[in-house]
C-alpha cells in the first residue's frame, strides 16, 4: 500500500488520455440529458395544449348554449347560423372567422356591426382556435357537426364533438 501512494505522490497529474476519456464521458451524459430535458418539454407542451383544448371545447359548448338555447327566428346558410337573441332582441349571426367561432349582433340603429369572440380571448389562445364542419337547425334542434379546436400552429383538431342544442323557438 505504501508503494501505492509513492507513486501516486510521485505523479504530477493527469495524463492526456485520461482527460479526454473524461471529457467524453462528460458529453456523452450531457448529451443524453439535454435529450431527456427536451423530451419531457415536449411531452408537457402536448399534455398542457390537450387540456387546453378540451377546457375551450367545453367553454365554446357552454356560450353555444347560453347564446342560442332560448333563440328565435333561427336559419341556417351554410356555416352561419342566423337568429333572434333572446337577451337583446336582436338579430345576430354565428360564423366562423380566422379559427374563431364570431358572433354579429346587428343592432338597427348603429351603423357599424359589432363583432364579438364566442369565447374570450383568454379562452381561445393565440394557439387555439375554434371550427365547425356545418350547422344545421330543424325540429328545435341546432346540431353542430364536428365542433372542434384546431392548433392554429399545425391546423391539427386536437379535440372534437358533435354537438346539440334543443331550443325553444316555435318558428321552423
Amino acid at each position: 500500500m505504501r508503494k501505492f501512494f509513492k507513486k501516486l505522490k510521485k505523479r504530477s497529474g493527469f495524463s492526456l488520455t485520461e482527460l479526454l476519456v473524461t471529457v467524453i464521458i462528460l458529453s456523452l451524459m450531457s448529451a443524453v440529458a439535454a435529450q431527456g430535458i427536451a423530451s419531457a418539454y415536449n411531452v408537457t407542451y402536448k399534455n398542457v395544449d390537450a387540456s387546453n383544448a378540451q377546457v375551450l371545447l367545453s367553454t365554446a359548448m357552454t356560450e353555444l348554449r347560453s347564446e342560442l338555447g332560448y333563440a328565435t327566428d333561427i336559419s341556417v346558410n351554410g356555416k352561419t347560423l342566423t337568429y333572434s337573441s333572446s337577451t337583446t332582441g336582436n338579430k345576430s349571426e354565428l360564423s366562423v372567422d380566422n379559427g374563431n367561432i364570431v358572433v354579429k349582433d346587428y343592432i338597427e340603429y348603429s351603423g357599424t356591426i359589432p363583432r364579438r369572440n364566442l369565447v374570450s380571448a383568454k379562452a381561445a389562445t393565440d394557439t387555439l382556435g375554434l371550427d365547425y364542419d356545418s350547422v344545421s337547425y330543424k325540429d328545435n334542434t341546432i346540431t353542430f357537426k364536428n365542433l372542434k379546436v384546431i392548433s392554429k400552429t399545425n391546423n391539427n383538431t386536437l379535440v372534437q364533438s358533435d354537438f346539440v342544442i334543443k331550443t325553444t323557438d316555435n318558428g321552423d
